[in-house]
């Protein structure tokens, strides 16, 4: 089950040291277990969420030009309480760093590098906090915004409705990522080039998401030779080629995801598509 269940070789760390800043994030409690804590998913469970972010927060601290977006779009097995856990567990660990909800055409690196200063809702956050453990109701009537020295790096997208009236989460609305779910290397691209059409009438920001995903009868197929080796490694060649011909921009790709990114020089390729823009353009 294992190798039909992991999607990346690569820890955070070793993803963003290689140029990977969109993470796509599954999460769940755990059955039984007390308290609130919620683990990362994929068919099994992975390490807790607090320990994944901090690792991320360690190295924006130590690189201040790195911006990463994290993409939470399925929760699992999670109550409202998991969810307030969830919520004040990452403005403790990002505080100022958080980016708060703006029109997508305003995000662009010079924009997060030179804000100088993150307003965000402090007294929000403690009122999550003291509702969780005091049982109490809580809302952000009264919250106070702060200003606090340093670039913005962190862009949170949270699909679920507890986190509507927070600013500084973004709703999953503005980042659509339609999903092929095919085995079929060739149907992918066909999908991925008519749904990237359509992104221009969004005004949002834009996931291709360039995967295959087994069916059933895929995994009883190969069965011993798991995700990367049955589906994955042989499809690499031809989703790349796709990748390294695309252009960037609004009427082009946005944000690319892949499988195994450690294999091929996908963080690279996709990097070097920033080539095709004027320098005074700014994309987002």
């Amino acid at each position: 089950m294992k190798k039909w269940s992991m999607t990346q070789n690569l820890s955070f760390l070793k993803q963003l040291e290689a140029g990977i800043c969109y993470f796509n994030l599954r999460v769940s409690s755990k059955p039984d277990e007390p308290g609130y804590e919620v683990y990362f998913i994929h068919a099994l469970f992975g390490h807790r969420v607090q320990d994944g972010l901090s690792d991320i927060e360690r190295l924006l601290g130590e690189h201040p030009k790195e911006v990463v977006l994290l993409d939470f779009n399925h929760h699992y097995a999670m109550s409202e309480e998991h969810h307030r856990h969830l919520l004040a567990t990452l403005y403790e660990v990002f505080g100022r760093k958080l980016c708060k909800v703006s029109a997508v055409e305003e995000i662009t690196l010079d924009y997060l590098w030179e804000n100088d200063y993150q307003m965000y809702i402090r007294k929000y956050f403690e009122r999550l906090r003291e509702k969780q453990e005091s049982g109490r109701g809580a809302d952000a009537e009264g919250a106070c915004m702060i200003k606090t020295g340093g670039a913005l790096q962190v862009l949170v997208f949270y699909h679920h409705p507890s986190a509507e009236t927070c600013t500084l989460l973004w709703p999953g609305s503005k980042i659509p990522a339609p999903w092929a779910n095919t085995t079929d290397p060739h149907k992918l691209l066909q999908f991925l080039e008519s749904t990237r059409a359509e992104r221009v009438h969004c005004g949002s920001f834009h996931v291709s998401q360039a995967i295959l995903t087994p069916r059933v009868k895929t995994v009883i197929g190969g069965l011993l030779r798991g995700l990367r080796k049955h589906l994955v490694e042989r499809n690499l060649p031809t989703i790349m080629t796709w990748v390294k011909a695309q252009k960037p921009g609004r009427q082009g790709v946005n944000i690319i995801t892949l499988d195994f990114v450690d294999l091929v020089d996908f963080a690279s390729s996709v990097i070097k598509l920033n080539d095709h823009l004027l320098p005074d353009q700014a994309v987002t």
